[in-house]
């Protein structure tokens, strides 16, 4: 299956000036682009079911910027922000009595390998540096929840539609 995702996770944005400071939340999730995903899945009974499925969260980007005009020459920032993740979901799936067309509900765990990079530019006017970061670590965990319908092609393959929501937490422990 394929889609695209959009996070509203926020980070935070903050820009000074000589008598005010303002933090502004910025929307930061990995991807943003396309989510390419794939599942298959062992039915125990006529309702009850497991599936494992696998994500790839394809890069998205996100960009930052603020300037203090308060200094001379104006100095700015500018930072771009680049994440993508690769996902398995083991999870439990529920569906509704026989027919062509059966709704479903699915509730499962994640484990996600992420990567995010952070571009930074820093130009006070006379100077200009440029800082990247690479972040790794440990991997991430989560919880999926999604509902769906399901139609039947034969007694072995069914194709199926669903909106979900995925919730995942990740701390990188290193970057460089």
């Amino acid at each position: 299956s394929a889609g695209t995702g959009e996070s509203v996770a926020p980070t935070q944005q903050a820009s000074v000036s000589a008598t005010t400071t303002t933090v502004q939340n910025v929307p930061l999730g990995f991807g943003g682009g396309a989510v390419l995903a794939g599942a298959v899945g062992l039915y125990l009974s006529e309702a009850i079911g497991l599936e494992l499925g696998l994500a790839y969260v394809a890069p998205g980007e996100r960009r930052t910027s603020s300037s203090d005009a308060s200094v001379t020459p104006t100095s700015t920032a500018s930072q771009v922000l680049t994440a993508s993740a690769l996902l398995v979901t083991p999870a439990l799936v529920l569906r509704a009595p026989s027919g062509f067309v059966r709704s479903h509900g699915k509730v499962g765990l994640i484990v996600g390998w992420c990567a995010l990079s952070s571009q930074t530019e820093l130009d006070n006017g006379t100077t200009v540096t440029r800082v990247t970061r690479e972040f790794a670590g440990s991997a991430a965990m989560g919880v999926e929840v999604a509902a769906g319908l399901d139609f039947e092609i034969n007694d072995f393959v069914s194709v199926f539609t669903e909106v979900s929501s995925r919730h995942l937490t990740w701390s990188p422990d290193s970057s460089q």
